[in-house]
C-alpha cells in the first residue's frame, strides 16, 4: 500500500513537470506559434513527443547528476516535498507572469 508521503511526493512532482511542460512548451514554441509558422495543435504535438523522447532517453545524465552529485545529504520525505512544491509554485508562478526562467 502506498503511504500518504508517497502520494503526495508522486502527485507534487507531476504538478511540477507539468508546469516545467507548461513552462517551456510557451519558450520553445511561442515563437513559432506567434508568427504562425506552426499551429497549435502540431506544436503541442511535436513538444509532447519530444519531451518525451528526451526525458525517456536522454536523462541519465542528468539524473545522476542532481540525485547523487549534487544532493548528497538525505532530505526525507518531508523536505523533497517542500523542495519539489517550492519549485512548482515558483515555475508557476513565473510562467503566469510571464517571467523568463530556467529550471534545469
Amino acid at each position: 500500500m502506498i503511504s500518504i508521503s508517497t502520494f503526495s511526493l508522486a502527485a507534487i512532482a507531476f504538478a511540477f513537470a507539468w508546469s516545467m511542460g507548461a513552462h517551456y512548451t510557451g519558450a520553445c514554441m511561442g515563437m513559432p506559434y506567434a508568427s504562425g509558422s506552426i499551429r497549435l495543435r502540431p506544436a503541442l504535438l511535436l513538444m509532447a513527443l519530444m519531451t518525451l523522447l528526451g526525458a525517456s532517453f536522454l536523462s541519465r545524465g542528468v539524473l545522476e547528476q542532481v540525485g547523487h552529485g549534487i544532493v548528497t545529504d538525505q532530505l526525507g520525505m518531508i523536505g523533497a516535498i517542500t523542495v519539489i512544491a517550492v519549485a512548482f509554485l515558483l515555475t508557476t508562478l513565473f510562467t503566469q507572469l510571464r517571467i523568463p526562467t530556467s529550471t534545469i
